[in-house]
């Protein structure tokens, strides 16, 4: 029977599908495990040989359905989604069936006639010329020309497909699924939901391992291990109620019920210490900042925020994530005027609430329990992502206190390269953006560290 495309596809999709995801030797095949390498066997030359006779826009069709049905990020059929990946051979003697992708190719147009002249006037001549994977070729001229050879001595090949092994690799790894350790964590999850995603490994050290999954354009680097540092403590003005600065009395008055009801014995078992700058608040200030130092590790533990004409008190965790620092909002004396959705208790009461926090919620030290992370990238190219440059994903824990729990429950935020945010709508049949623009004031500013 002469191969064509759904034959090629079929027979090598299921092959490479196999060679990455199945557990051999263990019965789990309707068939025998060795008729299927008997068929690669005796089927691949003629698979390779008829690969290097298909027109260039043919034969990336094909390459782009074996990625897809083995990476999981689509189906086998063709489809309308167009790619900016041109795949090519890898030359050399010991290449045979070796296809991949590069970000140089070099074509050799002997055959162009049979695009037709206008094909051939754009074109040009029969020489070697090298395209960027991102530009966009003449369609007569790519399904026309001969598939393209990648240039492997310029350390060009990015995702490779091997005819002759059936196996898959990205920048010399293999493929594997993704550890479902990692897929199962509520980060990934959140991202990309409950399924099985291929990856290769990009680097794997001994606090850090960082993934590229396979056909998204996305990569996880979990963080494995706890981060050992604490953030730098940048206030040394011990706070005390009764050696405050005139100017910074109206501190102790809406701050000190909150200290002593939560922030020493009986509540906790010791003594929460606060500091503020070394300069005093000025006379029109209102807003004071405050940071607690953790009791054993030291370092800034808590900031404390107090506001003069609301008359509340909000308390963030100062956490790490991916090795960097964010605050996330834990508690506030007035659950009316925070931009976190957080609800007052309903608890039975032997006592009316005191004045200052009748409509109190949250945990002054209530902190997030995983102390592991995992840092979510995506490529400017990847679908979705607007800001034309890498943009990380920011978890809606990191930003409570700071957008608005509406927001963060109907959108994804994601960081850009200037440490802005854009909200994505999850709704897909939404057509708005969200844009935050993030302006650094000093006397907040955490720590200096990336």
């Amino acid at each position: 029977e002469e191969l064509e495309y759904d034959s090629v596809t079929r027979v090598l999709t299921s092959i490479i599908y196999l060679t990455t995801r199945h557990s051999w030797n263990m019965g789990l095949l309707t068939i025998p495990e060795t008729e299927v390498y008997e068929l690669l066997t005796v089927q691949r030359r003629n698979l390779i040989n008829w690969a290097r006779s298909q027109p260039q826009g043919v034969f990336d069709e094909v390459m782009e359905a074996l990625l897809r049905t083995t990476s999981g990020t689509g189906v086998r059929d063709r489809t309308d989604e167009s790619s900016n990946r041109v795949w090519g051979t890898v030359p050399g003697p010991r290449s045979v069936g070796r296809f991949a992708v590069g970000m140089i190719r070099h074509t050799h147009r002997p055959s162009l006639a049979a695009a037709g002249s206008a094909a051939g006037s754009a074109a040009g001549s029969g020489s070697a010329v090298g395209v960027g994977v991102g530009v966009d070729l003449n369609e007569a001229v790519r399904l026309a020309s001969p598939v393209a050879d990648i240039d492997e001595r310029a350390n060009a090949v990015g995702i490779e497909l091997d005819w002759q092994a059936a196996q898959l690799t990205m920048k010399n790894a293999h493929l594997k699924a993704l550890d479902v350790k990692i897929a199962n964590r509520f980060d990934v999850v959140t991202v990309f939901g409950q399924q099985v995603m291929q990856a290769s490994t990009v680097q794997s050290t001994e606090h850090r391992e960082w993934y590229h999954l396979i056909g998204r354009n996305h990569d996880i680097q979990h963080w494995r291990t706890e981060d050992p540092r604490v953030c730098i403590q940048v206030f040394d003005r011990e706070y005390s109620p009764g050696e405050l600065e005139d100017t910074e009395d109206w501190i102790a008055q809406i701050l000190e019920p909150v200290r002593t009801t939560y922030m020493q014995p009986p509540a906790i078992q010791f003594v929460q210490q606060l500091f503020l700058p070394e300069e005093p608040l000025p006379a029109d200030a209102t807003v004071a900042l405050l940071v607690g130092i953790h009791p054993k590790a030291g370092g800034t533990w808590k900031e404390v925020l107090v506001y003069k004409s609301l008359g509340i008190v909000e308390v963030y965790e100062v956490m790490s994530h991916g090795r960097r620092w964010y605050r996330s909002l834990q508690y506030t004396s007035n659950a009316n005027f925070c931009l976190r959705e957080l609800q007052p208790s309903t608890d039975d009461r032997q006592s009316m609430w005191p004045s200052w926090e009748r409509h109190g919620a949250g945990k002054v030290y209530d902190e997030y329990p995983d102390k592991l992370s995992d840092v979510i990238t995506r490529s400017w190219d990847a679908i979705g992502n607007l800001s034309g440059g890498t943009e990380t994903y920011l978890p809606a824990r990191l930003m409570y206190g700071l957008i608005p729990s509406a927001l963060l429950d109907t959108h994804l935020f994601w960081q850009d390269e200037s440490d802005n945010l854009r909200g994505y709508p999850i709704d897909e049949e939404a057509v708005h953006v969200l844009h935050v623009e993030l302006i650094v004031n000093e006397r907040v500013e955490c720590t200096g560290l990336p």
